[in-house]
């Protein structure tokens, strides 16, 4: 894997501070996070890495929504 991959993914998904984050969430230590981000193999499988890419779409879809409804009345 690219080393792009896990920095533009883990940052997409956690911020600045992604590989404690991401390392919790996958609940591997930090080292081994920081392994793979410097180019050693994943620590996730394909499956762990998209779920979390989908719950936070989910997560996102349903904000974008709130501030949809939330703001419905100020273009008027």
């Amino acid at each position: 894997m690219k080393r792009l991959i896990p920095d533009e993914l883990g940052e997409a998904l956690f911020g600045r501070r992604w590989q404690t984050a991401l390392a919790a969430e996958l609940g591997v230590h930090v080292r081994t996070m920081q392994r793979w981000a410097a180019g050693s193999r994943p620590t996730a499988d394909r499956d762990q890495l998209l779920a979390l890419i989908d719950a936070r779409i989910e997560r996102l879809r349903r904000l974008r929504a709130a501030v949809c409804d939330w703001t419905a009345g100020e273009d008027a």
